[in-house]
């Protein structure tokens, strides 16, 4: 099997900041053992499993996996799918290509349906065998079976996305592949098996970043322009998307789509709303809560139960960080922002944090020393610590965190040798249980 590969610098770039015909093929990965911003929210109507899984003796202690986890979506309290870089072949029961030369790494897809025990390899074949640039990658899982991985590579003058789609849990893949103008950094939200968006992006640039908006209504297999930024191809017309900001995400219930982003460079918070499916928007106006905040902060995908939505956006005050909870109860028309009092928390990049269910939500701090919890929509949070692994990943940008519901939810940290300790808990976050390798996926 093929590895996908991609470069890690780039990556990071991404993070902290004319559609071709859609050719579509099925592929059957051969059967062996076995990099937009990490934000996690569970999706609406996801099967839940409440058998959870042996846990490892007490006595066992963290041992590191052989990989560097890039994205982590858990789909259930013993399902997860995790997005890793195998920078060298150092375990031997995975079987890997030859390392790439040079900075890049060969991404493989894993899947858990045991607690984390046991890592399938799922990974699609590689669509761009020999392609020498690649850049962004998105994940996105609706259930245990169905999910797309988006990889973009370039080459030349060319760019070009490869969006693979499963719907059994990776035992087999159909990929399609289309033209983008835009290298750089990719978002992607499907809200059914059918109806999905892709954000493709530039790589930043004194606070400019341009932007194409792709749509799909058949899965995957097909994508069109829905809205762009200044660039190639794009009209210049009202209701586009601005050139300036680097995004964190979109999120779209419905017709109804979201784009945030971090804007430091105007006095006003960057955050666009669409209700005709994507294809034109208008800045949401959002107030600033306090006199000593700063006229601008960095905004993150809201996430909906009905029409309730919750929002993050991190501001920086007189006297320090300041984490704010924006509510809409009339489907994100209109933001306001918590009456009480903010949480003095700095988010890491990638930001990790996560809506498990209606007013039950999750922010784990920049520094790794603590994991908040919110039951009541962000109005008061409890602190439980993190593993102790958990804060130079998070520091670096290496720690990858999601729950399911308030009570399962698993987490990598990884390093800079490129390999990482995966832990699960089923209290909450209160504590976390080490998983150890268990000398290869079956």
């Amino acid at each position: 099997m093929m590895r996908w590969r991609v470069p890690l610098i780039l990556l990071g770039l991404a993070s902290a900041m004319v559609v071709s015909a859609c050719g579509t093929s099925t592929l059957h990965p051969t059967a062996r053992a076995k990099s937009s911003s990490g934000t996690h929210q569970r999706k609406p109507g996801l099967p839940r499993s409440h058998a959870h899984p042996q846990r490892p003796s007490s006595t066992a202690t963290t041992e590191s996996w052989p990989f560097a986890v890039l994205d982590l979506q858990a789909v259930g309290s013993t399902s997860a799918f995790a997005l890793t870089d195998l920078a060298q072949p150092t375990f031997s029961a995975w079987s890997l290509s030859p390392a790439f030369v040079g900075y890049s790494g060969y991404l493989s897809l894993l899947h858990t349906s045991d607690g984390g025990a046991e890592w399938a390899d799922v990974t699609p074949p590689d669509p761009f065998s020999g392609v020498p640039d690649e850049y962004g990658t998105a994940l996105d899982f609706l259930n245990q079976d169905t999910g797309w991985l988006a990889v973009e590579a370039g080459q030349g003058s060319t760019t070009t996305i490869a969006v693979a789609r499963t719907t059994d849990a990776g035992s087999t893949w159909q990929v399609a592949t289309f033209v983008t103008p835009l290298p750089g950094g990719l978002n992607l939200d499907f809200t059914s098996p059918e109806d999905g968006w892709l954000l493709a992006m530039s790589t930043p640039a004194a606070g400019l970043m341009s932007k194409v908006l792709y749509a799909t209504s058949d899965g995957g297999r097909t994508w069109q322009q829905d809205s762009c930024s200044l660039g190639p191809g794009c009209p210049q017309t009202d209701g586009q998307l601005p050139v300036d900001s680097y995004p964190t995400g979109i999120s779209f219930v419905g017709s109804d789509g979201f784009v945030s982003a971090l804007n430091h460079g105007d006095p006003y918070l960057w955050f666009y709303g669409s209700q005709d499916a994507g294809r034109s928007w208008q800045r949401i106006p959002l107030t600033v809560p306090k006199a000593d905040v700063q006229g601008y902060g960095d905004v993150y995908p809201p996430s909906f139960s009905g029409a309730s939505g919750r929002m993050l956006v991190q501001f920086s005050s007189s006297t320090g960080p300041d984490l704010v909870v924006y509510k809409s109860t009339d489907g994100g028309l209109r933001w306001q922002p918590n009456a009480t009092s903010p949480l003095p928390v700095s988010l890491g990049s990638p930001a990790q944090f996560g809506w498990t269910d209606g007013e039950d939500g999750w922010v784990a701090s920049g520094d790794g020393h603590g994991l908040y919890r919110t039951t009541d929509g962000g109005r008061t949070w409890t602190r439980t610590p993190l593993p102790n692994a958990a804060g130079p990943a998070a520091l670096e940008g290496r720690l990858q965190i999601a729950f399911t519901d308030a009570q399962d939810g698993f987490l990598a940290a990884s390093n800079r040798s490129g390999t990482c300790e995966i832990y699960s808990t089923h209290d909450g976050g209160q504590t976390w249980t080490p998983l150890v390798p268990n000398g290869g996926a079956k």
